[in-house]
This record gives structure tokens, C-alpha cells and sequence, in this order.
């Protein structure tokens, strides 16, 4: 069982300037092993097993001139480190990119209640509502249908050309939806619209192509605050977004469109002077190898789906998290305007600045409480109590009898988001770089069908209980619901530390011959790793299949 110590010891141990250690030509095969490297969290992305000869620590003086090395490269500024400004390129990139997508969820609601509106002049306010909302509900659950079936499309083309051209295309698409939006609410239709807006979805994938590209140029050391950085440009665009959105929409529904359509050529412009990551992995060039290797991940989605679930019981875990947290999500994604436009008469100018608001203390969480709070626990830990938080504040949600009951736990409840950028770092970190854009983007495809489904419910819960079909008139069930669902995601969050203690702890090295090394079929089609249960401890084992 390795400890700390062991740990140092074999970072040493497969040091890059230690060439000297790699020697596989002896005869002796039983001292040979395989390297678990992307188990023990090395930034080594050889696919294929590493054989090293022997445990011979290296000399006392090779030991003390890594670390002295590891001493220096910490005292480097943040902005002198290698990619900084493609790092930064990026957030600046999301922060502007996501504006547009803050500007729908404020469009959209006012577009539909215009065309029920017209079609239906003798409808009650309540009756508007109601069928606006079930309206509505079709077209914020069909991008996540849309986004099931292309992300592993887009997933390859991310890690066979890179992240710039995905990208791209997600905000060409944006910006053919956000035109026939403005078209549709000139002359009234929502057909044209349902179809420019499923095409959109892919732009849900937006966020796990952007953690691949800091995937690429970041270390897995340094990955996590950089995720959380993007949380950082979220609340900017929360913050910058509705109040843009409220000064144009008082001119008119037309500024606002073209407003958020400049916002995506801008988004678009950004993407041009940044590196293609393509050609980079953990923050360093990748090798001859890794350059000539393709990922022939499977199309399909569900095969992707299956390849995840088949990946890691870690990584699994975790997905199941991230599945559970995005179907909630949609209950205040969806419903909150005509929630608020029912219970509190609130308008875009009231949804605008409490979403202003909103960003603002998401800034605050990312940028400075969130990481000094990271010193003190684990992200994992960090993880469970933004589901507890979730799940209190959706009390409050349902059983909200004025505007500050409602407004002040969804601002300060901007915490529990954190659970997205957080779960999307943890998993990154478990998976090989060279699949990082195949394994986000399963993750994206199994999470758009629960988001389609928590996008679908959501809006037709709180359509019947304010209709007069239902038995109560009730506004906020669907809140009550997922506050339940989220109680139980919260324990199974806390069960998953109790099952992986020490998820990052070196893997045990698997000793084994050369001749009977069991190389298993490379799931999704390009690496593989096998789990398997240890009864001395809770070390996990690995055996690392090479590319065929």
C-alpha cells in the first residue's frame, strides 16, 4: 500500500530526464510492470503500458534537483505560465459566447406569450400562462435532443481538428437561431423556430468543449482553478448580459435581437487568434505517438454512453451526479419568468436583474470564496454541500409567498451552479487526454436527455397545477419534486467519498509477465481501463490497454 511517500518516490521515479529508466529489453521479465499512469494522476499520455525494469530509486541528487525544479515552477506567476493567454482567450471567449444564450432565456418567454397572446385574445392571464408554458417546454427540451444526438459527432471532430472549429460551429448555429427568433416574433410563428432552436442545442456542449481546450494546454495540477475560472466568465456574462439585454429590450424586442446576435459575431471574432489545442496535451506537446494516434470513437450515442458507463465506477459516480444535478437545473431554467410573471407580476426587467445579481455573487463564488474554501476541503466534499445547499433553497422556491423570498435564495443560491464546473473538473481529471472531448461529450449526451426530460416535466408540472384541470393550484410543485431528488443525489454524493476515500492515491503497480500481460480491448474504442475490487484495501488496481 503506497503512501504519500511512495508517491513522491514514483513521480521521481518515471521523471522524463530519467530516460535512463526505461529499459525493456532485459530478459527477465518478472521484474517487469505496467505503469498505471493515468490511475496515479502522472502526466504521462502513452496509451500503450510502459514497462520499466526495476524500483531502483534514482540518486538522492536527481531527487533534490526535481524538487528544487517543482519549487521554482510554483513561484511562477500565474500569467507567466505556459498558454496563459489561450487560457484566458477562452473564458473571454465563453463569457461572451454565453451572453447570447442568457438573452434567449429572457427572449423566448416573451415570445411565446405573444403568440398565444395573438392567436388567443380571449384567453384569461392564467390560461396565457399555462399554454405558453407547454409551448415553451417543446422547444427547451429539443435542443437537449438535439445535443444527445450530435455530441459524440462534435466530440470527435473536437479531438481528431480540434476545439476551435466545434466552437465555431456551435455559434454559427446560435446565430441562425437567435434571426429566426426575431423573424418569428415579427410575424408570428414558432414552427421555423422550433426547428432553428433544436439545432441549437449543440450550443449545451459548449462548456465540456471548452473544459477539453483547458484540458489540452492546462496540467492536471493546475486544471481545477482554471475550470473554476469559467465560472468566472459565467458570472460575467450574468452580469453584463441582462443588463444589455434590459436597456435594449426597453427600446424594443428587435434590439435585443440584434444585440444578442452582435454578442455571437463578437464570440465568433475571439475564437481566431487562439492556439489549436489540438496538437497539446496536460499542457505539453504531445509526443510522435500520441500525434499519430486517431480516436475512433463510435458515432453513436448511445455507444458513447455505454462506453462511459463503462469506463470507471469513479468517473460513473460522478456522471450519475452530474445527470441528477442537470435534470433539477431545469425547473428555475425554464419556469422562473413565468413563475415570477404569475406569482409576483415580474417582467424581463425584474428577471434581468435578478440574474445580474445572480452573476454577480457566481463571481464572487468563483473567483475568490470558492477557491480559498478549496484549501481547506476537497472538491469532492465541496460538491456535496452545494447539493445540500440545492436542495434547501428549493424550499424556498416552492413555497415562496412574496418577490424576496423568491429572489434572495436564487441569488445566493448562485452557489450550488458551482456543482457543474466542479463535477466537470473531477471528471476530466479522471480520464485520458487523449478522449477528453469523447468522454465530456458522453457525459453531455447522456445529461441532454435527462436535461430534455427535467426541461419537459419542469414546464408541464407548472402548467397543470396552475391550470384548472389540476385538483390544487399550486405553482411551485415542480420545485417540491426536485427538492427530493436532489436530497438523494446529496446522500449519494456523500456515499461516493465514503466508497473512494482517496480517489488520487497512487494505484498499485500490477506486476505481471510480458507474455501473459492481458492488453483487454480499448473501451470507446481508444483506451481502457479496468477496475477491480481489492480486499486488502482501497487502493484500486488498473490495467491500461494500448490503442490497437
Amino acid at each position: 500500500m503506497y503512501n504519500n511517500s511512495n508517491r513522491n518516490y514514483n513521480e521521481n521515479l518515471i521523471s522524463p530526464d530519467q530516460s535512463n529508466i526505461y529499459n525493456n529489453n532485459s530478459d527477465d521479465h518478472q521484474n517487469n510492470v505496467i505503469l498505471p499512469s493515468v490511475a496515479s494522476g502522472f502526466n504521462d499520455d502513452e496509451a500503450s503500458p510502459i514497462m520499466i525494469k526495476s524500483f531502483e530509486p534514482p540518486a538522492n541528487n536527481d531527487v533534490e534537483s526535481n524538487q528544487s525544479s517543482a519549487s521554482v515552477g510554483e513561484k511562477l506567476k500565474f500569467w507567466k505560465q505556459p498558454f496563459f493567454k489561450d487560457k484566458m482567450g477562452i473564458i473571454i471567449f465563453v463569457a461572451i459566447g454565453l451572453i447570447n444564450v442568457i438573452s434567449t432565456g429572457i427572449l423566448l418567454p416573451i415570445l411565446f406569450t405573444s403568440y398565444v397572446s395573438y392567436k388567443n385574445p380571449h384567453y384569461t392571464p392564467s390560461q396565457i400562462e399555462s399554454e405558453a408554458s407547454r409551448l415553451k417546454s417543446i422547444s427547451d427540451s429539443m435542443p437537449y435532443l438535439a445535443n444527445f444526438i450530435f455530441s459524440p459527432l462534435l466530440g470527435s471532430i473536437s479531438d481528431r481538428y480540434g476545439r476551435k472549429i466545434v466552437l465555431f460551429i456551435i455559434q454559427l448555429l446560435q446565430l441562425i437561431d437567435v434571426t429566426m427568433i426575431g423573424l418569428g416574433y415579427w410575424k408570428k410563428f414558432i414552427i421555423p423556430i422550433y426547428i432553428s432552436h433544436t439545432l441549437s442545442g449543440v450550443s449545451n456542449g459548449m462548456l465540456s468543449v471548452a473544459f477539453s481546450y483547458l484540458a489540452d494546454i492546462t496540467s492536471k495540477e493546475d486544471r481545477a482553478p482554471w475550470f473554476m475560472a469559467v465560472g468566472v466568465g459565467l458570472g460575467f456574462s450574468l452580469i453584463v448580459g441582462p443588463l444589455i439585454l434590459m436597456a435594449l429590450i426597453k427600446h424594443s424586442y428587435e434590439f435585443a435581437v440584434y444585440g444578442s446576435g452582435a454578442f455571437l459575431v463578437i464570440s465568433i471574432l475571439a475564437l481566431l487568434p487562439l492556439t489549436n489545442s489540438i496538437r497539446y496535451a496536460d499542457g505539453k506537446p504531445k509526443s510522435p505517438e500520441q500525434l499519430a494516434s486517431k480516436s475512433s470513437a463510435s458515432l453513436n450515442p448511445f455507444k458513447s454512453i455505454y462506453g462511459l458507463f463503462k469506463s470507471s465506477k469513479y468517473t460513473v459516480c460522478y456522471a450519475i451526479l452530474f445527470i441528477s444535478f442537470s435534470f433539477t437545473l431545469q425547473d428555475t431554467v425554464t419556469t422562473s419568468y413565468y413563475y415570477t410573471e404569475l406569482k409576483f407580476g415580474w417582467g424581463a426587467s425584474q428577471n434581468s436583474i435578478v440574474t445580474c445579481l445572480t452573476g454577480v455573487f457566481i463571481v464572487l463564488y468563483s473567483g475568490f470564496i470558492i477557491p480559498l474554501v478549496l484549501k481547506f476541503i476537497s472538491d469532492r466534499k465541496l460538491v456535496a454541500v452545494c447539493f445540500f445547499t440545492s436542495f434547501a433553497f428549493h424550499f424556498f422556491y416552492a413555497f415562496a409567498i412574496n418577490q424576496y423570498m423568491w429572489a434572495v435564495p436564487v441569488v445566493v443560491g448562485a452557489f450550488s451552479l458551482i456543482v457543474i464546473n466542479l463535477i466537470q473538473s473531477i471528471i476530466s481529471k479522471a480520464t485520458p487526454s487523449n478522449i477528453q472531448g469523447v468522454v465530456l461529450s458522453g457525459v453531455s449526451s447522456i445529461t441532454s436527455l435527462t436535461s430534455a426530460a427535467g426541461a419537459f416535466a419542469s414546464q408541464n408540472l407548472f402548467s397543470y397545477f396552475i391550470s384548472s384541470k389540476s385538483p390544487i393550484y399550486f405553482p411551485g410543485m415542480h420545485f417540491l419534486i426536485n427538492a427530493g431528488i436532489i436530497f438523494i443525489t446529496f446522500i449519494f454524493s456523500v456515499v461516493i467519498i465514503k466508497i473512494f476515500p482517496n480517489p488520487d492515491k497512487v494505484a498499485k503497480l500490477i506486476v505481471v509477465d510480458d507474455e501473459e500481460a492481458e492488453i483487454k480491448k480499448p473501451i470507446l474504442d481508444g483506451y481502457g481501463i479496468d477496475n477491480t475490487d481489492d480486499d486488502d484495501d482501497n487502493d484500486i488496481n488498473y490495467k491500461v490497454g494500448g490503442i490497437n
